[in-house]
């Protein structure tokens, strides 16, 4: 069995299932979670969300999904709160959900309340998910939400010993702020290689393989995948 970890897809589907189809992901024997950020910038966001939420559902125990600050956006624009998320990918994630579940339809509001209600963090033994950081000031399990928009300076103003200890010797996995590596101080690692932020020479989406210590990379330039060691900060 192996553990997987992909953060920040951004409405890329063939990407992430090029990903899961190039290492033979089986939802029957391995386990994913996913990061957050499942929406906006990309064309297929409503084919993503389709596609995690299907596969939680027939895989609970294997498949986990939190939620990042892009859905978080989304929220606020269906509560009324902020008409930020349209700045921000939401006009191409808005046409994408219309596409797959239709302008006014039950299954489009049963993937809006699965949105509405992913959890902050996910954790097992081998780690602690999260999409851009926590405040150790609070347990795993009570985090506030404005931790979904920690940006790198924050998180790394925690040391590695600190961190540690809060997780209890777990690694913490996490994406939010793009990076052209996955890159790890061995207490946080970062997976966002900013597909749809990052131009595309340098832009990819990681599938990070947590029991091997290493990942794969597909590049939104060539459309090719390739396989690294996790890099050492």
């Amino acid at each position: 069995m192996r553990k997987f970890f992909m953060s920040d897809i951004h409405g890329h589907y063939t990407p992430m299932m090029k990903l899961l189809e190039y290492v033979k992901f089986n939802p029957n024997e391995d386990t994913i979670i996913f990061g957050g950020d499942m929406i906006d910038r990309g064309p297929d966001s409503g084919k993503v969300v389709k596609e995690i939420k299907v596969l939680q559902e027939m895989y609970p125990s294997n498949v986990k999904a939190i939620v990042g600050n892009h859905e978080e956006m989304l929220i606020w624009y269906l509560l009324g709160r902020s008409s930020m998320w349209l700045k921000y990918g939401g006009i191409e994630a808005a046409k994408s959900f219309n596409e797959v579940f239709g302008i006014k339809s039950q299954e489009k509001d049963e993937h809006i309340e699965w949105i509405m209600n992913l959890p902050i963090t996910e954790q097992d033994e081998d780690g602690v998910y999260c999409h851009a950081g926590l405040d150790i000031a609070y347990g795993l399990e009570e985090q506030p939400r404005d931790v979904l928009w920690m940006n790198a300076d924050e998180l790394f103003s925690y040391t590695v010993d600190e961190i540690l200890d809060y997780t209890n010797d777990r690694k913490m996995y996490r994406g939010h702020n793009p990076v052209h590596h996955v890159k790890t101080d061995m207490a946080r690692v970062c997976c966002d290689l900013g597909i749809g932020v990052l131009e595309p020479t340098y832009a990819g989406l990681a599938l990070v393989d947590i029991t091997n210590q290493t990942y794969y990379r597909y590049s939104a330039k060539s459309h090719t995948i390739s396989h690294k060691k996790i890099e050492l900060l």
